[in-house]
């Protein structure tokens, strides 16, 4: 599962409020399903802007 960066979770939650944290408790879910989806797999820490996950990531084959 994904982890969501604190300092992402409270910036959403600053300016959005509780859809914010609504949204961040709801993003390693849809990250996963994302992963499946497009077939891919996480390669390093989740990373951030004030509003975005950003997930490096590689095909399951390698490629």
């Amino acid at each position: 599962m994904i982890d969501v960066p604190d300092a992402l979770a409270v910036s959403l939650a600053k300016y959005s409020g509780e859809a914010g944290r609504a949204f961040a408790a709801g993003l390693p879910a849809l990250a996963a399903g994302f992963l499946e989806r497009w077939e891919l797999r996480p390669d390093g820490p989740p990373m951030h802007g004030w509003a975005a996950l950003v997930l490096p990531v590689v095909r399951r084959d390698g490629g």
